[in-house]
């Protein structure tokens, strides 16, 4: 009355039936860790880019200021600062994310985290954005 499922159950593979070792295609060759020397990346830096409703409808350019750790060639760390450019698109909206890869600090073995700008909208004397629309509220006058 055998089971439909005992035909693999506790079979042994001869020694290089499957090869030398099975696992070397996994990185680090059967039971090291496989991840040990890979750098890992640290997390996503976001910072706010406050934008008027004008820059938001014909667009602009905007240039940011970072200061940043940075490890040169014998392992030091120094301070540098840079200035990113923002080619701001006309049409774009509030949450809208630009990306500057590796542009975090950098410490030994870890890769740079990515420094993430998120547009924000400046509120405006008149008009609030509604979606692609301009709303404009006004007080009845003629009561």
């Amino acid at each position: 009355m055998g089971g439909g499922n005992g035909g693999m159950r506790g079979t042994r593979f001869p020694n290089g039936m499957l090869g030398d070792n099975i696992f070397s295609s996994f990185g680090e060759g059967g039971g090291g860790s496989m991840h040990q020397s890979a750098p890992r990346k640290s997390p996503p830096i976001e910072k706010r880019l406050l934008c008027s409703l004008e820059e938001l409808y014909k667009g602009a350019t905007k240039r940011m200021k970072i200061s940043r750790d940075i490890v040169d060639a014998s392992g030091k760390t120094m301070q540098v600062e840079e200035i990113l450019t923002i080619d701001i698109k006309p049409g774009w909206k509030k949450g809208t994310k630009i990306t500057f890869p590796e542009k975090g600090n950098e410490q030994p073995n870890t890769i740079p985290a990515d420094l993430v700008f998120v547009v924000d909208e400046k509120s405006h004397p008149v008009f609030t954005r509604d979606g692609n629309d301009l709303v404009v509220t006004q007080k009845d006058f003629l009561s």
